[in-house]
């Protein structure tokens, strides 16, 4: 059994935020030497304060501790009566009276001489506190607390520049944070030298300490190292929040950077760990992410909510009363979201009171709810409408300042710029916190590579002729990649099953290390075995792998992004079924399955397979415009379904949408979503039907004028000559010179202003052929519009704003020709259209183009429910390393047809 290792923590009142950094850095130790020792932490707001006599007679004098940290700023505190029933308060010296930290210290001092023990530490903040002039009886007793302040530190510590005892200044929270760490560490070192503890062997007796592709959970939390600094940074910041009325934070960071599992793994346990939050004895907690409820997720919360037992600190079930459905509390948060407090506060008090009867919680402290929305991205999804994403924010949003319930959101940052289609989102973000979470570096890496295997009693080989540990090697190779957690883990996990639950060791090997491919190697040899095992036994499952993959990923921003996929939409027995069951075994873990309001739901374990298992990543590029068109079909079925009774009719697909949704419709068969097939065959039976009726109308001899059915079978008119039709074609410009004209003045004269360009000093121009690279890019007489920055280390946007809102347009990229000795690159582009409340109502785009062939042209078509005012185009020359490499900045548009309603 670990030895005890009691911590007191002793400090007046104006020193919280130190406190609990003290508090969560004591919580890391404690985990990372449970082997050794019971790590506890004494703070005096942790103890009852009971009436019936001084609150300092409710603490255990410090000289019976084994470690005292004294920490202080301005204040020394308030003094202590002479004598109480319990016990005299005088100093060293006999001097009376002493306040609490004073009297703290000397008693610690006293034992430390008596005994030899406790070990004490004692640091400053510097800086100056500041004096207040409005209120002379405050300003004098600030004067008065650092007047006795600097005469206890001269008594101990320095006197007229002389050091009489050891300590440590600080002048921020970090400098705090490491010292202590430091400090703590050394001596928790020396005792284990000196032989007052000895290991006690694996504490993690669960299997593989190392979770692959899957995230990591609040059950992994004694498993999860190397992240420990953004943890108390970002609750640090998170209690500041919830102190000034909004307890929420959003935690950002790459695809692969581990946002979900610090969220799950550390910020969850750290947040209702006892005492971390003052007069908080419990806590229930509630994870969701907001696409789980397929289109509403005002419903994935309601749902998350009461989901979990309650009894193990999951869900709150006491929000549903008897007979009560989870549609109805999602009624009521969308009915009060600015303010939804009301049934929780009930619940918790129920859950207070019943945990006080059982004697779990102190009469004084609350219980309290954290939410986790997770993955917040998803909120972004075509199916989910502008407006229950603006009322599932403001649910939050009255959750987070109801004092009640903490929030906690991840997303990528590759989609923060998205924010600004919530303007609540925003606002939520700016009055609580926000941690941008940054790759670890190699101190951290040799930390997540070498502490779980330390847990779960495991070792790494050392190379005879490097002298190398393994656990090296694969951290000094993690650092140098981009993304690399879920490899990583990957990694360390094959290592696992291949060494220990294969060989039956407890040592993980260079050989095995080696044969797996190293870093990269080891996520797609899984993928790959795993599906080979499955063809030698199932073949026809095997080959699904193009369909599956199709259902469960798609295109956003540019990138790969995964998709989850209903498992009741899978036939019992079907190919695609047993494939997925192939995927979830525990020998694989590729996918993973959750509950969702609408049934369970399977998703890719992480999405870092379909970067890194070239199977999949050839797949995707080979279907990637057919992804494109999928997210904007099912943007204008979102709009559909989000239009009145009147306007559905015209909310359907028509003209060239409809042809490209019966195109992939035929291609795709079973792999495209019911809901969006339903949605294109009922398209094609309104455009059917309207044409039937046009036909009739012929018949009997009535004039009618129509573009196209979208089954190319009626054109009365020719498209282009039509009043109702714009090309803006910039053939017509005048270019002087041949090379380059301002495009400002000439987008004027066609009705379309530009604005928002990003960078600011960016030019929008015209340019000819013979201005890119010799002529050697686009066609020779082409004149193309797009925009050169000078600035190449951030993405480069416009808006174009049109002086009369038209019912859709098309964006004409030119051709290109592989002229330039790297081959012809164009950046990764997409275009939002916006209606006249600045909602978005269709996007499209384009992937990063690099290819040694000719590219053709490629017309982007924008439709959406509502009249479209203006479009905002975003290019991005940024490719996977993260390093700008494209030939131009933004889109080459050769034309723009602008078509009226």
């Amino acid at each position: 059994m670990a030895e005890r290792l009691r911590i007191f923590i002793s400090s007046p009142g104006d020193v919280d935020a130190e406190r609990l950094r003290a508090h969560l850095v004591i919580g890391r130790l404690a985990r990372d030497y449970a082997r050794f020792f019971n790590i506890e932490a004494c703070l005096w707001e942790h103890e009852p304060m009971l009436a019936s006599g001084h609150f300092q007679d409710a603490i255990e004098p410090p000289g019976a501790f084994d470690i005292v940290v004294v920490i202080l700023y301005a204040r020394l505190g308030t003094p202590l009566p002479e004598k109480t029933a319990l016990r005299s308060y005088q100093g060293l010296d006999g001097r009376v009276p002493v306040t609490g930290t004073e009297w703290e210290f000397e008693d610690a001092l006293s034992a430390n001489r008596a005994r030899g023990a406790p070990d004490l530490l004692a640091y400053r903040k510097t800086g100056d506190p500041g004096t207040s002039l409005a209120n002379r009886q405050v300003r004098e007793e600030q004067e008065h607390q650092w007047q006795m302040l600097e005469g206890f530190w001269a008594r101990h510590f320095e006197n007229g520049g002389i050091f009489l005892a050891g300590s440590a200044r600080f002048a921020t929270l970090e400098e705090f944070d490491a010292k202590l760490e430091s400090d703590l560490t050394a001596l928790i070192e020396r005792r284990i030298k000196r032989g007052e503890a000895h290991e006690t062997g694996a504490l993690w007796l669960k299997g593989s300490p190392f979770r692959g592709l899957e995230t990591y959970e609040f059950a992994d939390a004694a498993i999860f190292f190397g992240r420990d600094g953004e943890i108390r940074t970002a609750l640090a910041r998170l209690r500041d929040a919830a102190a000034a009325g909004t307890a929420f934070l959003v935690v950002l960071g790459a695809s692969g950077a581990g946002k979900s599992s610090l969220a799950r793994a550390g910020l969850l346990p750290g947040l209702v760990a006892p005492g971390a939050v003052s007069a908080v004895g419990l806590w229930r907690r509630v994870i969701l992410r907001p696409g789980h409820g397929g289109e509403d997720p005002v419903m994935a919360l309601a749902a998350a909510l009461v989901a979990g037992p309650g009894a193990a600190g999951e869900g709150l079930p006491e929000l549903l009363g008897a007979g009560t459905e989870v549609a109805a509390l999602a009624q009521h948060l969308a009915a009060a979201a600015d303010d939804p407090s009301f049934p929780f506060r009930l619940a918790l008090n129920q859950v207070a009171e019943q945990a006080r009867a059982r004697g779990a919680m102190l009469a004084h402290e609350q219980a309290r709810l954290v939410i986790l929305a997770d993955q917040f991205e998803d909120l972004f999804s075509p199916g989910i409408l502008p407006e229950r994403r603006s009322l599932f924010v403001r649910i939050l949003a009255g959750l987070a300042r109801s004092g009640l319930v903490h929030v906690i959101a991840t997303i990528r940052n590759d989609f923060w710029h998205r924010a600004a289609e919530v303007p609540e989102f925003v606002g939520l973000v700016e009055s609580g916190a926000r941690l941008d979470l940054a790759r670890p570096d190699g101190a951290a890496m040799i930390e997540i590579v070498r502490r779980p295997a330390a847990v779960a009693g495991l070792e790494y080989e050392v190379d005879v002729q490097s002298g190398l540990r393994l656990d090296a090697v694969i951290a000094a190779a993690a650092s140098q990649e981009i993304g690399t957690l879920p490899l990583l883990s990957v990694m360390l996990d094959t290592l696992y099953q291949r060494d220990v639950a294969g060989g039956g060791a407890r040592l993980l090997t260079f050989a095995s290390y080696r044969a797996l491919g190293e870093l990269r190697g080891a996520i797609a040899q899984r993928a790959e075995s795993v599906l080979a095992r499955l063809r030698a036994r199932d073949p026809e499952a095997a080959d699904a792998l193009p369909l599956l993959l199709r259902r469960m990923t798609g295109i956003s921003e540019g990138a790969a992004v995964a998709r989850p996929l209903a498992m009741a939409s899978m036939p019992a027995g079907s190919p695609q079924a047993r494939l997925i069951d192939a995927l979830l075994q525990p020998d694989a873990r590729l996918l993973v399955v959750n509950a969702s309001p609408s049934g369970a739901e399977a998703r890719l374990a992480h999405e870092a397979l379909i970067r890194n298992w070239p199977r999949a990543a050839a797949q995707i590029a080979q279907d990637q415009k057919d992804h494109i068109l999928r997210a904007r079909l099912e943007a204008q079925m979102a709009g559909w379904r989000e239009a009145s009774s009147a306007d559905k009719g015209r909310a359907l697909l028509t003209g060239l949408s409809l042809a490209e949704g019966l195109d992939l419709a035929r291609r795709w068969g079973p792999s495209l979503d019911q809901n969006l097939a339903s949605f294109i065959k009922d398209s094609k039976s309104a455009a059917v039907a309207t044409r039937r009726r046009v036909l009739a109308g012929l018949a009997l001899g009535i004039p009618t004028l129509i573009l196209g059915s979208g089954l190319g079978t009626v054109k009365a008119v020719d498209y282009y000559n039509n009043r109702n039709v714009t090309r803006v074609d910039f053939a017509d410009a005048p270019v002087p010179d041949g090379k380059r004209a301002d495009a400002d003045n000439y987008l004027r004269l066609k009705g379309i202003e530009v604005s928002s360009l990003s960078p600011a000093d960016s030019t929008f121009v015209i340019v000819s052929s013979l201005d890119l690279y010799g002529g050697l890019v686009i066609p020779k007489d082409d004149k193309v519009l797009t925009q050169q920055a000078q600035s190449r280390s951030a993405p480069v946007s416009f808006s174009l704003t049109f002086a009369k809102p038209v019912k859709s347009l098309k964006i004409r990229r030119a051709a290109l020709f592989a002229a330039t000795a790297s081959g012809v690159t164009h950046p990764a582009w997409t275009v939002y259209a916006y209606d006249d409340h600045g909602q978005v109502v269709a996007t499209g785009g384009e992937p990063l183009l690099y290819s040694f062939k000719d590219i053709p042209t490629n017309t982007v078509f924008l439709q959406g429910p509502r009249l479209i005012r203006s479009v905002k185009i975003i290019s991005d020359d940024r490719g996977p390393t993260g390093k700008p490499f494209a030939g131009f900045q933004a889109v080459l548009i050769k034309e723009i047809d602008l078509i009226r309603p």
